[in-house]
């Protein structure tokens, strides 16, 4: 927000000194209500329900309660297999053999949509059949709520951030965890290329605090988009680079200069290098785990001559070299695309890591695919795909399609240019090309759920709604998605980094009483995290039964400084966020009651 400096200082000039006295009092009032709201701090969408559900598959309804704390949201309920995984061994499916699963609980029922708002009042049922109305045999079943706010706009995170995505597939990174492992409070957004940081909580129109690097790599060397932080010190980083003229493709390891130069580590690998003959196309650079990182070979412009490769590359943190290669052109290239008049190759030139697997994308296929690096197998690396058939991420689907159903063909819409996923596995793509809607969802065994918009979504034409879209869920203050936002951004910005808010939750549906007996036995509270903390932290806590909950906060000297729950909730595991913004570095306490039981623990606020 501007402030008018000239119509301020006329206003305090007319009228009497009581006048003056009062409208100066409210104008200092009101710049330190916007210094105190600087910083970018989210309403964090949070989903909590009865850990457990016992159902006796009559015919009648269940009725799931749950609670929404943060944010209104459109919420979906999902009912999976449970405990069916090893059974499930490279099962293709669906229509042109969409749908492949291997070693993954499989969906059984997906509800639509249902707008929902904040408190405990909220009821989703269902009726224990499957999507073709089937009742579904009794036994135990894992029952999900996902849920993002589709009703609020979309709040600025950095105006500041030059992030305009093309070639190349994902176009930024954010680091959720630190060198410890843990949370950080603060996620890291991780530029095109790694030459931008800008860290997330910072105020979005500060851009003193938005850091550069740059690098210089050598004649005929250029590098790719998505870096990867040195687990263990994020001074370092590692970088994808390769020379088309001599054919030369790796990694390379970095030292970060803030706002310099950043340097060549020349004692990893060699030289500072781990190489293997190579074509670089749009490449979307590397990921990592801490001890591995990976990247894949794609060649989806024919640079390669027209011949299948895709190959993923494990390569050794430590020491700079590869420890093995997976062929992946069974799945990323395909003779029939080529021939149809499409591309031969497809990717993948774009990934995201969580929970240590993997999900990779290309914007230029509709295949989305989550790996297991961790498989001790060929077979088992692959756990599921997505390809066409299902009319999602879907090229060449239209009638009029030239190259009719051809997957790998980067110029047919959609365009999906970055592709992550949540603590339940849930994936979800930015979508660019198809007007106002803002990405697709795919439910944790790799079934399409549909495309969705964030609120105001507008169509821009050729412009899409939008091009990139990443998630973060670590249960910290600033869980939930991160976008471009073409809609609302000045051209100069090149879309700038957005919030809208977005959770999860997992739950299990029984018939049999000696399950709902592992249902908790007692009221339990955790520490807050993270702790230290600033300006939010996570205080989560767990009921036996449905209770009156009472979240309170304390200072040192025992004053009441804030309320953060008071509400009847369901048995089961809960958590509420506490924003701290408004209050001094200091101890505190938090003091949970559940009905007649209160649970008081210590937390350390620091700035």
């Amino acid at each position: 927000m501007k402030l008018n400096g000239s119509r301020l200082f006329n206003e305090l000039n007319e009228g009497g000194s009581m006048r003056k006295t009062l409208l100066l009092c409210t104008v200092l009032a009101f710049l330190a209500s916007l210094a105190d709201a600087a910083n970018f701090q989210p309403n964090v969408l949070k989903l909590s329900a009865p850990a457990k559900l016992l159902y006796q598959f009559n015919g009648n309804q269940l009725d799931i309660p749950f609670t929404i704390t943060g944010t209104p949201a459109g919420v979906m309920l999902c009912v999976y297999t449970s405990g069916k995984a090893a059974s499930i061994k490279k099962v293709t499916n669906g229509y042109l053999g969409w749908h492949y699963m291997n070693g993954v609980d499989t969906s059984l029922y997906v509800s639509s949509l249902g707008n929902y708002g904040i408190g405990t009042d909220n009821h989703i049922s269902w009726s224990g059949k499957d999507k073709a109305g089937s009742a579904v045999p009794a036994g135990n079943y894992t029952y999900y709520l996902w849920a993002f706010d589709n009703k609020d706009a979309r709040v600025s995170v950095c105006a500041y951030i030059k992030q305009l995505a093309g070639a190349g597939g994902a176009q930024g990174h954010i680091q959720e965890t630190g060198p410890d492992g843990k949370a950080l409070t603060k996620p890291i957004f991780l530029g095109w290329n790694g030459l931008t940081r800008w860290t997330i909580g910072n105020d979005p129109l500060d851009k003193t605090l938005f850091e550069t690097t740059s690098y210089t790599l050598g004649s005929g060397y250029s590098s790719c988009k998505v870096i990867a932080l040195q687990s263990d010190n994020f001074s370092n980083y590692f970088l994808e680079v390769g020379n088309t003229t001599a054919k030369i493709k790796g990694v390379r390891k970095m030292k970060y200069v803030p706002n310099g130069e950043s340097e060549f580590v020349t004692t990893w690998g060699d030289n500072g290098m781990c190489s293997w003959s190579g074509t670089l196309d749009a490449d979307g650079g590397c990921i990592s785990n801490g001890d591995v990182i990976y990247t894949v070979d794609n060649a989806y412009h024919g640079y390669n001559g027209n011949v299948p490769l895709s190959d993923f590359y494990f390569i050794d943190a430590n020491e700079g070299s590869v420890i093995k290669k997976i062929n992946m052109t069974n799945w990323w290239s395909s003779l029939n695309d080529y021939n149809a008049g499409a591309q031969i190759n497809g990717g993948p030139n774009g990934y995201d890591i969580r929970n240590g697997y993997l999900f990779l994308n290309s914007h230029s296929s509709c295949l989305k695919q989550m790996v297991d690096p961790g498989a001790e197998t060929t077979d088992a690396f692959f756990m599921w795909s997505n390809k066409n058939g299902d009319y999602l991420f879907d090229k060449n689907w239209e009638p009029e399609s030239k190259y009719k159903w051809a997957c790998n063909d980067y110029r047919a819409e959609p365009e999906t240019y970055h592709f992550s996923a949540d603590h339940n596995l849930f994936s979800t793509g930015s979508v660019f090309d198809l007007g106002a809607v803002s990405f697709g969802l795919i439910g944790p065994d790799g079934t399409g759920m549909g495309y969705f918009s964030f609120a105001g979504e507008l169509s821009l034409g050729a412009l899409g709604a939008g091009r990139w879209h990443i998630t973060v869920d670590s249960n910290s203050a600033y869980d939930g998605f991160y976008s471009d936002n073409y809609a609302a951004a000045d051209t100069s910005m090149q879309g700038g980094i957005w919030y809208v808010a977005q959770n999860s939750f997992k739950g299990v549906i029984s018939n049999q009483t000696s399950v709902m007996a592992d249902s908790p036995a007692m009221f339990t509270v955790a520490q807050n995290t993270p702790n230290p903390f600033n300006p939010a932290t996570t205080i989560s806590f767990t009921l036996s039964k449905s209770e009156k909950v009472t979240v309170e906060i304390f200072n040192a000297a025992g004053q009441k400084v804030d309320t953060v729950a008071n509400a009847i909730m369901s048995a089961g595991s809960h958590s509420v966020v506490w924003n701290a913004q408004r209050h001094s570095a200091g101890a505190y306490f938090y003091s949970v009651r559940a009905g007649n039981t209160t649970k008081t623990m210590k937390m350390t606020l620091i700035k």
